[in-house]
């Protein structure tokens, strides 16, 4: 049994002898030696530094200043990226493939846009690694080293490092072994398929070492994982990240951002960033959404609050009014601000609404008292759907006469218009039944446009007139709304007055 033991154990190390020189050379080959390295990146700045003519302007037009070296963990892979300002880099690659030491530098992915955090190899069948880097912007008023940031073996910031950043920048680039080259892997894996005829194979940058045998530089358009994250100082407000956990091949995504920012303007005071996280589990060849929300923070109704207060004696009853500013969700996912008042009458409570802009608030509510000492308030919801197109950013006002006692309420009328719609709309009850209709000039059955509110007003404690006019202001009519609250079936009569011709004014 020992014997044969012993012959399986032979076997297998006479099987692994004859695997390629790149199994081990990747797992081997590419170790952190500080000499070695140190000596590497200032060779490779003067070579970037020398005046070449070559259609790279970059080479040309920057000022290589610093760079650092990154190692894949398993040693198949090596890193050498140089920076010439915050936000300019070369990045070149070393590898192994089929025995021979490649070198290929990116100019066109995002490996030369951020700076290199991480390096990772894929559980892939196929050679395949993911890159993680990251880039900052701070604010306008500090002042730090970018160079000695970059040099650091790792670029993202810390807890005091956020301190004093404005924006910060994550990006998870997918590179797998194609032919003779790396070629950068669709992310999403929902973006169209890898074009790798893209590879251009191009001598430029010399190689020092004479175990480098292919140079080639890669040209593919960017197709990476990114995100841009807003940094709001203070503890309630989350950190972004972008993370890759290499015992569960799963890469985490914690994105905030300032919904009303835009391209020119960061400097918005709202009191809340909307927060994405999630995490894309690789599975086989690519990654995949595992799971992914969206959420507020802090939430809105969290922000929700009591901005005003004040007491109105009306007759026999105290009016407890208050208002209260929010937030609420519109079309598209746009946050618009809102203003709910609330009036306390005993033990009723009635409310108007606006999600609209407003100048100031004014708690005064518009009450008329009746006979029986009973209250008639007007209240007014004026709202918009904030969606695309003249109607859908339309105004929309709906009005309502409440009858309140302080222990019951009871709408007795209501009417609308809107900036989008020219019928003046009117609701109210007649013996039980809904009475709909709307406000007219001519005749009742018209459907012409052009009919609006010149005014309204109340004409004393029981009568509300509506005036209503043609757009040229040359027609005119009143409607009177009557109020009897002590007929309980029909607590409210409309009457049409008689249309007329307005006077038209001169002037010199």
């Amino acid at each position: 049994m020992k014997i044969h033991g012993l012959l399986k154990l032979l076997n297998l190390i006479a099987l692994l002898l004859t695997l390629t020189p790149e199994v081990f050379g990747q797992n081997s080959a590419l170790r952190a030696d500080e000499k070695k390295d140190s000596a590497w990146i200032t060779q490779s700045i003067i070579n970037a530094n020398k005046p070449v003519n070559h259609k790279d302007t970059n080479q040309i037009t920057h000022i290589w200043a610093g760079g650092k070296i990154l190692y894949c963990a398993d040693g198949s892979l090596k890193a050498t990226q140089l920076i010439a300002a915050p936000d300019t880099f070369i990045t070149t690659l070393q590898y192994f493939n089929h025995g021979k030491l490649v070198e290929q530098r990116f100019d066109y992915t995002d490996l030369a846009n951020y700076t290199l955090n991480k390096i990772y190899r894929l559980p892939d069948k196929e050679l395949s690694y993911l890159f993680l880097l990251s880039k900052t912007e701070d604010k306008p008023d500090y002042e730090h080293d970018w160079l000695k940031d970059f040099n650091s073996l790792s670029n993202l910031p810390n807890d005091t490092d956020f301190n004093h950043i404005k924006k910060i920048s994550y990006a998870a680039v997918m590179l797998r072994l194609k032919k003779d080259s790396l070629v950068e892997v669709n992310f999403p894996p929902s973006t169209p398929p890898d074009n790798t005829d893209n590879t251009d194979a191009t001598n430029t940058m010399p190689a020092d070492s004479s175990e480098i045998t292919i140079t080639t530089t890669a040209v593919l358009d960017t197709s990476s994982f990114g995100f841009t994250s807003d940094i709001r100082q203070g503890r309630k407000y989350p950190r972004p990240f972008l993370k890759y956990d290499t015992l569960t091949d799963k890469l985490s995504f914690f994105n905030i951002y300032n919904k009303e920012n835009d391209d020119d303007n960061n400097n918005s005071t709202s009191p809340f960033l909307t927060v994405e996280s999630g995490a894309y589990q690789h599975k086989d060849t690519s990654f995949v959404l595992l799971n992914d929300t969206s959420y507020y923070s802090p939430s809105l109704e969290s922000l929700t609050k009591t901005v005003a207060r004040r007491n109105y004696k009306a007759g026999k009853y105290i009016i407890k009014a208050e208002a209260i500013e929010g937030y609420e969700e519109e079309y598209g996912g746009v946050i618009q601000q809102t203003l709910t008042e609330r009036y306390h009458i005993g033990t009723q409570t009635l409310t108007d609404f606006n999600n609209e802009d407003w100048d100031k608030i004014d708690l005064k509510p518009d009450y008329r008292l009746q006979n029986n000492s009973s209250l008639i308030l007007l209240l007014e919801d004026e709202t918009s759907g904030h969606a695309p197109g003249m109607c859908g950013a339309a105004t929309y006002n709906d009005l309502y006469f409440w009858l309140v006692d302080g222990k019951s309420s009871a709408q007795l009328f209501s009417f609308s218009y809107g900036s989008c719609s020219f019928d003046l709309n009117y609701t109210f009850s007649r013996n039980g039944k809904e009475i709909t209709g709307k406000f007219y000039l001519i005749d009742p059955d018209d459907e012409s446009n052009g009919y609006e509110f010149d005014d309204s007003y109340w004409k004393n404690n029981s009568t509300y007139v509506f005036v209503i006019s043609d757009s040229e202001q040359t027609l005119s009519r009143n409607f009177y709304l009557y109020f009897n609250v002590l007929d309980k079936k029909n607590p409210v009569r409309l009457k049409a007055g008689k249309l007329y011709r307005k006077k038209q004014t001169t002037s010199n």
